[in-house]
């Protein structure tokens, strides 16, 4: 399949998939007058691609996952990693909800007597 009808089947731009190439997230494809023609496999890759993205991956961790000889294990230690951080974002922006649903519950005059301040101080 040529470049335009592999960015039109996955929803992926024909320009990501230049670059995804250039930084060696995809395998260079085959060459064929100089167009570039992919594989089905092409869609596999892709889809890994945006799964990993969802997950918050960068494009260099899924770069590094997918050129790792055990692909699984690193998967599995990277989302690891990844999970810790999401988990800690998460309690931060449930304090930040705690917070501002405090606030808006406030009938204070100043920062003074604001109960909000006051607890958090």
């Amino acid at each position: 399949m040529r470049i335009g009808e592999v960015a039109g089947k996955s929803g992926v731009p024909a320009s990501t998939l230049r670059y995804y190439e250039e930084i060696g997230l995809i395998p260079a494809p085959v060459r064929v007058s100089g167009q570039r023609h992919y594989d089905a496999g092409i869609f596999s890759i892709l889809h890994t691609i945006q799964t990993a993205q969802q997950a918050g991956f960068t494009l260099r961790e899924i770069r590094e996952m997918m050129q790792h000889d055990d692909w699984r294990s690193q998967w599995h230690q990277m989302a690891r990693e990844k999970l810790v951080d999401v988990k800690q974002a998460i309690a931060h922006y449930r304090d930040m909800q705690s917070i501002l649903e405090m606030s808006l519950q406030c009938t204070c005059s100043g920062p003074d007597d604001c109960m909000v301040l006051v607890q958090r101080r």
